[in-house]
């Protein structure tokens, strides 16, 4: 069998998991953008209200925010910022997700 690899049962639950959350997003519109001014104190604040109310957001990085940075090093840094796990990064468009008790 050519290209199939063992997967533990772990492993494939979060593989689906974060297939279930990439197809939700695809619906999803960005909560925010981070622009020139980079991510602030207050950008932060909205990034954890967004995940406490919603579980899995959008955010839109601009150009402006990405002459200086790597949009992967951002998208690490918002995660970590917001408590979060980096769902996905598909162009300059970052997916965070925060599970919660009622979700």
């Amino acid at each position: 069998m050519r290209g199939v690899g063992f997967i533990s049962a772990r492993g494939f639950r979060a593989a689906m998991d974060l297939r279930k959350l990439r197809d939700e997003a695809k619906r999803l519109r960005p909560v925010m953008a981070i622009g020139k001014q980079g991510i602030t104190q207050g950008s932060v604040q909205l990034l954890g209200r967004e995940l406490e109310q919603k579980g899995l957001v959008k955010v839109k990085l601009l150009r402006s925010h990405l002459a200086e940075r790597d949009r992967h090093a951002a998208a690490a840094e918002l995660a970590a910022l917001g408590q979060a796990t980096l769902v996905q990064v598909v162009g300059n468009v970052v997916v965070l997700y925060k599970a919660g008790k009622a979700r």
